[in-house]
């Protein structure tokens, strides 16, 4: 009887406080009345049948909100108001993620900083401020299942390489881009801020990854590899490289002839936004979020699991423990976890992706 009304307070606490709970925190919420090493044996029981699982080491929660704990335990409360997420990509380890609802959110599109033949390029908000390892986007569109032959018509296809397709981020007639991520530009290794990506857990999906802080106002890079292109070589990517900028400064060119065909006022909100554009608009136009001021821009919050205490003196004995709670989340094994606490987790390791052969 007893048993069960424990299981009852405890699994309230877990969905009323939304993050993980200690044996040492549960004690305490309960006002010290019950001896700790009680505590520990009745979560040991709960664990053993399933009511509680572990989100780390030391820390537990409900099961049904596993998610969510980590959820509030990575990401403030203002960034999830923006949509801002947890996507898992494997048993153990989660990862930010903007989703498509949510990207209009974090990034407008502006004139390439690269140079005026390089067209639009996608910013991240003035506003806003993206952690290293976050999935800033998804590169969605036509699924094909062969290149385009007329190399013009395959200038926005990658190639998805766990199913050996191709998608293509523009409408058929090249009129309309279909995602956000289309827009990101190419602007040598040295400038990339983003890679692309593919998860065994998403197959037959393409995103775009942060592999180092992206501070407000500042323009995505990503380096498109030969491969994502369809191409065999670099080699082979530069010679159409070559015929694909000669088109693309026509383009510019009339573009800056017709400026009123490439802006355009919304007749619904009111904004600028560009007609190649105009579909995606057509899906968030009108959202307050957008134009949202955050208090904070860090979206990482303060807490036992994602920083050390200092505000009362840790002993030296404990410091080690502390230091090994405030990165729960870190795996240093996927460097897109990296960023899941204050401390220093890395070290001299670098921030990189190995990339697919």
């Amino acid at each position: 009887m007893l048993y069960e009304v424990f299981t009852r307070i405890i699994s309230d606490m877990c969905l009323r406080i939304g993050t993980p709970l200690t044996v040492k925190r549960i004690s305490f919420l309960l006002c010290n009345l019950i001896d700790e090493d009680l505590v520990d044996a009745l979560c040991r029981r709960m664990l053993n049948e399933g009511i509680l699982v572990r989100c780390t080491e030391d820390a537990l929660t409900t099961r049904t909100m596993a998610k969510i704990s980590v959820v509030n335990s990575l990401i403030t409360e203002e960034y999830q108001q923006l949509g801002m997420t947890m996507m898992q990509v494997n048993e153990r380890s989660w990862v930010r993620y903007i989703p498509p609802t949510s990207e209009h959110r974090f990034f407008e599109l502006k004139p390439s900083s690269i140079s005026a033949d390089a067209g639009l390029g996608l910013y991240v908000r003035t506003t806003r401020r993206i952690p290293q390892g976050c999935v800033l986007c998804e590169y969605r569109g036509r699924l094909l299942k062969v290149l385009p032959k007329n190399i013009e018509n395959g200038t926005y296809v990658v190639r998805v390489r766990d199913t050996a397709c191709y998608l293509d981020g523009v409408t058929e007639d090249g009129s309309q881009h279909l995602s956000l991520a289309t827009f990101i530009n190419d602007n040598g290794p040295l400038k990339a801020n983003a890679a692309m990506m593919e998860y065994s857990g998403h197959p037959g999906r393409v995103f775009l990854v942060a592999n180092r802080d992206i501070q407000p106002g500042e323009e995505i890079f990503v380096v498109y590899g030969a491969k994502y292109w369809g191409f065999t070589s670099y080699a082979e990517l530069r010679e159409k490289a070559k015929k694909r900028s000669k088109r693309s400064r026509d383009l510019v060119e009339d573009d800056a002839i017709a400026w009123r065909d490439l802006i355009m006022p919304c007749r619904r909100c009111g904004d600028n936004i560009v007609r190649r554009s105009l579909r995606l608009h057509s899906e968030y136009c009108g959202d307050p979020l957008v134009k949202k001021k955050l208090l904070h821009l860090d979206c990482l919050p303060f807490h036992d699991f994602t920083a050390a205490d200092v505000s009362c003196k840790v002993l030296y004995e404990r410091r080690n423990k502390t230091l090994q709670r405030a990165k729960s989340f870190v795996k240093l094994s996927e460097p897109q976890t990296f960023s899941h606490t204050h401390e220093d987790a890395v070290g001299d390791l670098e921030f990189t992706f190995k990339e697919s052969v």
